[in-house]
């Protein structure tokens, strides 16, 4: 287990933390992503999520987010240039689309 993973679960597990995490998903920094999931390991999910009183789809990104880095991280340095390069043209798009969607349209001529 990394040590990230590791070090979420040491936070879930601590016990000072036992009131209910909350999560942004409003956040302009925040995307939703709608994944799909073996059976087993949404049950896990679901379990994990109750018993330290996580919201499942929070619990899920903190997950996700951590194999992500990782992912990336454990690529080639090459490789690694190469898609931090693409990044910007995704930046490009996604800045585009959101201004996009706060154009204000008062209806006058």
């Amino acid at each position: 287990m990394s040590d990230n993973i590791a070090g979420l679960i040491s936070d879930l597990c601590d016990e000072s933390q036992t009131h209910e995490k909350s999560c942004d998903v409003t956040s302009s920094s925040i995307r939703v992503v709608h994944v799909p999931v073996p059976a087993d390991l949404h049950r896990d999910l679901q379990i994990i999520s109750a018993e330290f009183k996580r919201d499942l789809n929070c619990l899920a990104g903190d997950l996700l987010t951590i194999a992500i880095r990782e992912a990336f991280a454990s690529l080639p340095k090459e490789e690694q240039s190469r898609l931090k390069g693409l990044e910007v043209t995704t930046a490009k798009q996604d800045s585009m689309q959101q201004m996009e969607a706060c154009k204000y349209d008062a209806g006058a001529p």
